[in-house]
């Protein structure tokens, strides 16, 4: 399902370099970089090679995430339209 809300904290203020493998590091930094590049310019800017887009905007309404993975960052729509479907339009009443 993914992590909680608040673990990226750990990231977010290094102290994954404490006790960091490699990956652990790469995301940290990677992170680190996109929230200072989003206090400076409004925009995380790029992870990796991709572009950290905006969730929503006017022309398309369906969200996107970011895949915060330290390997393959990617962004990813309708991570969530499986499960809010099943939440949402319970059989019964399909």
């Amino acid at each position: 399902m993914g992590v909680c809300h608040g673990e990226d904290v750990v990231y977010l203020f290094g102290v994954a370099h404490t006790k960091a493998n490699a990956d652990d590091y790469q995301m940290s930094k990677a992170m680190i970089g996109a929230w200072t590049s989003f206090a400076k310019s409004g925009n995380p800017g790029k992870l990796g090679t991709t572009e950290w887009t905006e969730a929503v905007t006017a022309s398309d309404p369906f969200t996107t995430h970011m895949n915060l993975d330290s390997k393959n960052f990617e962004m990813i729509k309708f991570i969530f339209h499986e499960t809010c479907d099943i939440f949402w339009k319970p059989k019964i009443f399909v």
